[in-house]
């Protein structure tokens, strides 16, 4: 049974982190101080009211994938039949295969740091990689996975520093304490993380 608190408390962080992604498209938008007087707020309540007890209810995952898949839509169009059928099918996902998915992402963007080092004749360094103009625009235009740039000090220092808020929500899709805790939660992705950036991990 679950009550008023927890449906509440729920809803509040759907709304955070539909907030979170809808900015990226537009700033005609709720604001979350006020939010539960909001027109949108009647529809984050029904959504968790319906869903938040089935087991593949995970609300980070719900909202990352209506984004990933539909694009900025209407807070209303998320709770529809359609919606719910198409995330729980790709919910079904088991721990090992969102580690490999992690997995790849991050020696996707090692991969592309290591050419740029060798291409160079320089020694794998991520610090040299983002002193360069040109590869601080790629990574401004989203070319690095954000679990990779969440374990990486020198990536967070430009992220953090260098970019504007805009650019950053762009860049990092959601908060990167979450990405860092996803990585840090399988530890053999932790450790050999810490193995290839030495001192560059974070």
């Amino acid at each position: 049974m679950v009550g008023p608190i927890q449906i509440e408390n729920e809803a509040f962080l759907i709304a955070q982190l539909y907030l979170q992604n809808i900015k990226r498209y537009t700033f005609k938008t709720f604001n979350l101080k006020n939010v539960k007087s909001s027109k949108a707020w009647p529809f984050f309540l029904r959504l968790v009211e319906q869903h938040m007890l089935k087991p593949e209810w995970n609300a980070k995952r719900f909202i990352d994938f209506i984004f990933e898949q539909y694009g900025p839509i209407y807070p209303a169009q998320m709770k529809t039949q359609k919606i719910w059928e198409d995330y729980a099918g790709s919910a079904q996902f088991t721990e090992m295969e969102d580690d490999k998915k992690i997995a790849m992402e991050l020696l996707n963007s090692f991969k592309m740091i290591r050419k740029w080092c060798n291409k160079f004749k320089e020694e794998f360094s991520v610090e040299k990689y983002i002193e360069q103009p040109k590869n601080r625009i790629f990574v401004k235009r989203g070319g690095l996975s954000p679990y990779f740039i969440s374990i990486c000090a020198p990536l967070l220092d430009f992220i953090h520093n260098d970019l504007s808020e805009k650019d950053k929500n762009a860049i990092i899709n959601g908060k990167l304490e979450y990405k860092r805790s996803i990585v840090m939660k399988s530890k053999k992705i932790a450790n050999k993380m810490k193995e290839i950036l030495g001192d560059e991990f974070f």
